[in-house]
């Protein structure tokens, strides 16, 4: 039997999906605030970037 590909629905970002996201992006950065005084956040910031820094180098 020969195969036969079916096709693949893409992924889309329903309404559902971008709220849920939303709420936890703001749920973690809430944590980082009251926990951590920003700590996590600036450090993932300093570290983007250096990351663009390091591509603008390869440009």
């Amino acid at each position: 039997m020969p195969f036969v590909q079916q096709a693949v629905r893409p992924i889309t970002m329903t309404n559902t999906i971008a709220i849920w996201l939303g709420l936890i992006i703001t749920a973690l950065l809430a944590t980082d605030y009251v926990l951590y005084d920003w700590a996590n956040t600036l450090f993932l910031l300093r570290k983007f970037m250096e990351l663009i820094e390091w591509l603008a180098f390869w440009r």
